[in-house]
């Protein structure tokens, strides 16, 4: 598993990979935390993915990613986001799935 990303300098933004290199030990895969976000921010989470898009390897969707395919925005502070983080998807070898944090207003 490999997480990267890059967080804006004011911590209002932020984008996120999640990819599989190979086959996963576990199953499900852990929890995905996304250091560098302000604790103290609440975050709207959303995955970057084509309209006609659906992230995973044909299985059903997590529930917060479901939702946020949905229209139903999920919104967790940066401190959650950083300590317990979100359930990763199970995804294929070698598929990249990208999160979308926007600081919520």
């Amino acid at each position: 598993m490999d997480v990267r990303g890059v967080v804006s300098e004011d911590r209002r933004r932020a984008l996120f990979g999640y990819s599989l290199t190979g086959s996963s030990a576990s199953y499900p895969p852990g929890p995905l935390t996304f250091p560098g976000l302000d604790p103290d921010t609440l975050y709207t989470v959303r995955p970057a993915v084509p309209e006609e898009g659906h992230p995973g390897n044909g299985q059903s969707p997590l529930a917060w990613l479901q939702s946020a395919l949905d229209g139903v925005p999920l919104r967790l502070s940066g401190r959650v986001l950083a300590q317990a983080g979100l359930q990763a998807p199970v995804l294929l070898p070698e598929q990249t799935l990208l999160i979308e944090f926007h600081a919520a207003d």
